[in-house]
C-alpha cells in the first residue's frame, strides 16, 4: 500500500489570534483573541473562550500553556511554561487537557487564574493558551515518498494588569531614512519604546510631503504591539513610483484611547 511507504512531514501552523480566525475551510473558530484578567493579590478570576466547529469532521486538540515575549520587531517568541521573568503561566488552571469538538458543535472552555498573594512585579504579566490539533489528516504530495501532515494550533493571549502598574506612553526614539541603490531599497525606519508597565498596541501612520511641489503622499499604516518597557523598530518601504526629491516625513504613533499621540518628523532627500 503506497501510504505505508510514505514519509510524512509534520507541520504545525500557528494561529496566534488577534481576532476570531477560522482555520482550514472555515471549519474551526475560537474567540476571543485576548483574555484580560483582573483581580488583586490573592484573588481568583475566571474567563471563558468559545470554540466552534463549522466542518464535517471531529477535531481533537491538546491543551497547553506557554510563555511568550516579543523581539525587536514585535514578533512573538515562545518559551516553556513559567520560564520567562514576566510569566503568569503558572497562575493558570484549565479543567481540560484534551478537547474533542464534534461537527457543528460549539463549546465553552473555562480558564481560571489564581493571582499570587504577593505579586512579584507591578507590571503586566502574560502567557499563551494553546490548542494544538492532534488528529490532522495526512496529505500526499507529488513526490512519491513524501507526504505532509498539517496540525493547526491556535493561541489565545492571556494578560494580567496589576492596578499598581505604571501606565506610561509609547514614544519615538528615532526616525531615519534608509537608502540602498544597489538593492533598490528606499525605506523609513522608526524606533520606539514603551516606557510603561502595561502591554500596548496601536498603529503607526506616515505622511510624506514633497517640499518642492507640495504634493502629499499617504503611506501604508503599520500595526504594532509592544511589551512593557519594550523597545522596537519597524521599517516601511517607500512606493516605487515615488520620484526622487526633497520631502518632509511625519510619523504618528497612536497607542489608542487614553494615550497621547506621539509625533516625529524629519526632512529627507529621497534618491534615485
Amino acid at each position: 500500500m503506497l501510504g505505508s511507504k510514505i514519509s510524512f512531514i509534520k507541520l504545525i501552523i500557528l494561529f496566534s489570534i488577534c481576532f476570531t480566525l477560522p482555520s482550514r475551510g472555515q471549519e474551526i473558530s475560537i474567540s476571543p483573541a485576548i483574555l484580560y484578567f483582573e483581580g488583586g493579590p490573592g484573588q481568583s478570576a475566571t474567563k471563558t473562550i468559545k470554540l466552534s466547529n463549522h466542518g464535517k469532521k471531529a477535531y481533537d486538540f491538546q491543551v497547553s500553556i506557554k510563555d511568550w515575549t516579543r523581539d525587536s520587531v514585535g514578533t512573538k517568541v515562545y518559551a516553556e511554561q513559567g520560564t520567562l521573568p514576566h510569566s503568569n503561566a503558572n497562575w493558570i488552571r484549565v479543567s481540560e487537557t484534551f478537547v474533542r469538538i464534534l461537527p457543528g458543535q460549539e463549546m465553552q472552555m473555562t480558564i481560571n487564574m489564581d493571582i499570587p498573594a504577593e505579586l512579584p512585579r507591578d507590571r503586566t504579566s502574560n502567557s499563551m493558551f494553546f490548542l494544538t490539533q492532534m488528529n490532522a489528516d495526512r496529505q500526499e504530495t507529488n513526490h512519491p515518498s513524501i507526504g505532509i501532515q498539517i496540525n493547526y494550533e491556535f493561541g489565545v493571549q492571556i494578560f494580567h494588569d496589576p492596578i499598581t502598574a505604571k501606565k506610561g506612553e509609547v514614544i519615538f526614539r528615532d526616525l531615519q531614512y534608509l537608502e540602498d541603490s544597489k538593492l533598490g531599497k528606499r525605506q523609513i525606519r522608526v524606533d520606539f519604546e514603551n516606557n510603561g508597565d502595561l502591554h500596548k498596541a496601536g498603529q503607526l501612520r506616515f505622511e510624506l510631503t514633497n517640499t518642492e511641489n507640495g504634493k502629499d503622499y499617504k503611506l501604508s499604516e503599520l500595526a504594532f504591539a509592544i511589551m512593557p518597557q519594550g523597545k522596537q523598530y519597524q521599517v516601511l518601504d517607500l512606493p516605487k513610483e515615488l520620484v526622487a526629491g526633497n520631502y518632509h516625513i511625519v510619523a504618528l504613533l497612536d497607542a489608542g484611547p487614553g494615550y497621547e499621540l506621539n509625533i516625529a518628523e524629519k526632512k529627507i532627500h529621497v534618491g534615485f
